[in-house]
């Protein structure tokens, strides 16, 4: 049986602040959380308080997180708090959700009716960045030929980008900017050949039945635009609204949140206008700033002490912030309790080499055993140079790991293509580029051998994907087989180097197995 979470725990665990935010769930309610305030504490009792002490189902409590990572955190803390295996089938991301949406409704009726009958089944794929500009580039070299570049497609892929996140509002009501849409509205060259691009950008992703990231969330409002009925049944279904970082919504997200919050209007969001760092990403700061008068009227409640950081830094980061305009309501003063600490150091350098040259010094300074206790924080990886990345590398030998996603990790893509071309047969040239870039690069870079056992299990039992390949990837795949033989029959010095391949190489011979299938 799961552990009650009522008023008196929430008294004994929270700061006052924190306790009024859980208590409360009536109503909407704007949660005002300067940075290491606890706002995720806060929310995670609050939850544990609805299902617990108010008994309401897990399932008609819809929270939205920044990242799977916070859903995943979130649900942890909510079980050890009730001290039971609770599930949330309705936590995660606006992209998870929108996905889970998407696939338990493409393929009802109404929504096929209201679309014409011809739209995506919920057999959709999803079409990462290096697929999306793929596409593109074959649009934009039909169009421009030869004058067709990397840049101009980026260009075009981050307009396509701007139609899917900003919404129009004509006479009140909210109009997503579909390619007829962006069409009608172009007043200049350009944006009329941007707007033509994304027509024909749709259409390829129409006959693919495949949507990519922006088209999860878009396609979702759309849907639920179109099909009142649907969107009525899923406002009954949610009874509480929760959502983390709202300062970092955008246009599209704010509708979708609108669809499915119900007349009780029992939403709860948190963020800090402070903190709205995405605005390069279609994030509109308006919509944390106006939630009070959207959701008029709303309890606002204010979490100000910094439990995280020493009072020089919050004292430093409070005097900067508060030249920020923003409304009365908004206003907050951010304190911490804690020791003084360091004083903040602020530097003027003539350049990024005598900076790389002083954080250098620094961290020598500082001395081995620090090394792995020191952060380096920049803006971009552009401003990170290699120049500046050696300066520091050769002043105190730090490691620089690089993170790579499962998605874009050449060396799992194999497996990928055979799931892909499974699942997806529509999605035909996505299994096909993912096959041959991977060969491609684990032919190159020798992260990844096949030998010829696995190649029989890979290749052999899936016949239709040895006609992708292209002359140059048998010729590498050939040249690889003979150093693979040579790696083979090799003695001692290289003993190292064969067992690691011999280790990747079971690796891939076991995900081909799991993942072979007969064509």
């Amino acid at each position: 049986m799961a552990r009650i979470v009522d008023e008196e725990v929430l008294d004994r665990e929270l700061n006052p602040e924190q306790a009024a935010a859980a208590k409360k769930i009536d109503g909407p309610m704007l949660i005002l959380a300067g940075a290491g305030s606890g706002k995720t504490r806060a929310i995670t009792y609050k939850i544990a308080h609805l299902v617990s002490r108010h008994h309401v189902e897990p399932g008609r409590v819809l929270a939205v997180t920044f990242t799977n990572k916070a859903a995943r955190e979130m649900t942890g803390r909510i079980q050890k708090l009730l001290d039971c295996d609770m599930r949330f089938p309705w936590m995660g991301t606006f992209h998870s959700v929108c996905l889970r949406l998407l696939k338990r409704c493409l393929n009802m009726e109404a929504v096929l009716r209201a679309f014409g009958g011809k739209w995506y089944d919920a057999n959709f794929s999803i079409y990462d960045d290096d697929d999306q500009k793929r596409i593109l580039k074959q649009i934009l070299k039909e169009d421009l030929g030869d004058e067709c570049d990397a840049a101009e497609i980026k260009r075009v892929h981050g307009a396509i980008s701007r139609y899917k996140n900003t919404v129009l509002y004509v006479g009140g009501c909210a109009e997503l900017q579909t390619p007829d849409v962006a069409l009608s509205r172009a007043e200049f060259a350009d944006e009329e050949r941007y707007a033509r691009y994304y027509a024909e950008y749709q259409k390829r992703l129409l006959e693919s039945n495949a949507m990519d990231f922006d088209d999860l969330l878009f396609n979702t409002v759309l849907m639920l635009q179109r099909v009142s009925n649907l969107a009525e049944q899923l406002q009954s279904h949610f009874d509480f609204v929760v959502v983390d970082e709202y300062q970092d919504t955008n246009d599209v997200q704010y509708e979708l949140l609108k669809l499915l919050i119900n007349d009780q209007r029992n939403v709860t969001v948190v963020g800090d206008d402070d903190q709205s760092i995405y605005g390069w990403r279609g994030a509109n700061i308006k919509i944390i700033r106006n939630f009070h008068r959207d959701f008029a009227p709303v309890t606002i409640v204010k979490l100000e002490r910094n439990y995280r950081s020493t009072s020089n830094i919050v004292k430093g980061a409070g005097s900067v912030i508060a030249h920020n305009i923003r409304p009365a309501e908004m206003e907050k003063n951010v304190f911490s309790k804690e020791e003084a600490g360091d004083p903040i150091r602020v530097r003027h350098l003539v350049d990024d080499r005598s900076e790389a040259q002083q954080i250098a010094e620094n961290i020598s300074v500082a001395g081995e055993a620090n090394f792995s206790k020191t952060a380096i924080f920049y803006r971009t990886n552009r401003l990170f140079s290699g120049e500046r990345a050696s300066g520091i590398e050769r002043k105190s030998r730090i490691y620089w790991p690089t993170c790579v996603s499962l998605q874009t990790r050449r060396t799992m893509q194999p497996t990928c293509a055979l799931s892909i071309r499974r699942h997806a047969p529509l999605a035909r040239p996505r299994w096909k580029r993912c096959w041959n870039e991977s060969v491609m690069a684990m032919v190159h870079s020798g992260r990844c051998l096949f030998p010829r056992r696995t190649e029989r299990v890979v290749l052999l039992r899936n016949s239709r994907a040895l006609r992708i390949w292209s002359k140059a990837g048998r010729i590498l795949l050939q040249r690889e087989r003979r150093r693979f033989r040579f790696l083979r029959n090799t003695s001692s010095p290289i003993r190292d180097t064969r067992s690691s391949c011999a280790r990747k190489m079971s690796l891939l011979r076991t995900n081909a197995l799991r993942t072979s299938t007969k064509w």
